[in-house]
């Protein structure tokens, strides 16, 4: 039984309980995950269901999808993955005209695209964040200078324990974002506010 016909069968047991159409889609989102018929093809059988059809199978008619898989259609899928690889199988199948199971037969058995050979593909990258060298770097707390961090420029001008109103949030989020050349960012807004920087204030962003 393919995943569409369980996923049918599946709505008209919804339906016999009395599970809305809503929370039914939601329960085949959960089960089948990205192979779940869109959402508007669950209302339309949750209605035909509700209306008296007792019948699972999806009959052929005129504009389905087609299920062939040839090589036009294995070229044009290949050309998108290696374009974009965020693409799911549901844009793919908008993309190419052709059905899910289509799509997963040609991306699993004819370009090898399995879970396993996408593990293979990220692995490096896990591995290079976990190297030796890299750690070390963290037991020092060296791995950031703390002008660079967001956080800690936008906690330094409005601190956690101290009470800002929304203007002084708004400020300081601004100026946090602009904060890796230190003090000096003040400067510049005081020039572009015009107002007359002074000897000390230009000591001080030294600092």
């Amino acid at each position: 039984m393919s995943d569409f016909a369980e996923q049918r069968s599946a709505i008209k047991f919804c339906l016999r309980n009395e599970i809305s159409a809503a929370e039914t889609f939601r329960m085949l989102q959960r089960a089948f995950g990205e192979s779940t018929m869109s959402q508007k093809n669950v209302y339309k059988w949750y209605k035909d269901f509700k209306e008296g059809r007792e019948r699972t199978d999806d009959l052929e008619r005129p504009g389905r999808l087609s299920t062939s898989i040839d090589e036009q259609h294995v070229k044009k899928i290949k050309e998108l993955v290696l374009e974009n690889r965020r693409l799911t199988i549901r844009d793919l199948v908008d993309m190419v005209g052709i059905s899910f199971g289509s799509v997963q037969t040609i991306l699993k058995d004819h370009l090898g695209l399995t879970i396993m050979r996408r593990l293979t593909m990220i692995k490096p990258v896990y591995e290079s964040l976990t190297e030796d060298t890299l750690l070390k770097l963290c037991l020092g707390r060296n791995t950031q200078n703390n002008n660079e961090s967001y956080n800690h420029s936008l906690w330094q001008l409005a601190p956690k324990h101290m009470f800002a109103g929304k203007i002084m949030i708004e400020i300081a989020a601004w100026i946090s974002c602009v904060f890796n050349e230190g003090y000096f960012t003040f400067l510049k807004i005081m020039q572009l506010m015009e107002v007359k920087i002074g000897l000390y204030a230009s000591h001080n962003a030294k600092k």
